[in-house]
């Protein structure tokens, strides 16, 4: 984004000031595969870890300054990802993202039906697919799939 303004012209308060609204816009929602790597990361605790894994429970998250907290709960791994959507539809409604990134950890078959699910049912200026950062990618391991948008106060 802060390419984009100065590209575009925009003196530094103004790119500060749409990077600002861009970040407070944004909306990241995501679910993963397995446990295991919420549990090495110490982000949940061997009986969740456990429990979960026997139930097929995977969780879906989000950001929230900075740390991955949980959203729901969802038993099966379609599932888990229509509800991605679902709650991206749900807080975006009257509202259109500017962009959609799809975020991926090695997600395999589910990443071609997953984009177009997400783009059939989210519409937008641009949407693109990007490999989960590292960070995030170790804490939530593989299989990781998500959605990030954002909005624009005015175009660039």
């Amino acid at each position: 984004m802060a390419a984009r303004a100065l590209n575009a012209g925009k003196h530094l308060e103004e790119t500060l000031a749409l990077v600002q609204q861009c970040y407070d816009s944004m909306d990241v929602i995501f679910a993963v595969d397995m446990l295991e790597y919420l549990h090495r990361g110490g982000r949940i605790g061997g009986a969740a870890w456990l429990l979960g894994s026997a139930l097929n429970l995977k969780p879906v998250l989000t950001i929230i300054d900075g740390r991955i907290e949980p959203l729901e709960k969802v038993r099966s791994r379609k599932k888990s990802l229509r509800r991605v959507v679902e709650i991206i539809e749900e807080r975006w409604t009257g509202r259109r993202p500017a962009e959609i990134a799809i975020i991926q950890a090695e997600a395999g078959d589910d990443l071609p039906w997953f984009t177009e699910l997400v783009e059939s049912r989210i519409l937008c200026e641009k949407s693109c697919t990007r490999i989960l950062s590292p960070v995030v990618g170790t804490h939530c391991g593989p299989g990781t799939l998500g959605v990030v948008v954002y909005a624009l106060a005015e175009e660039l």
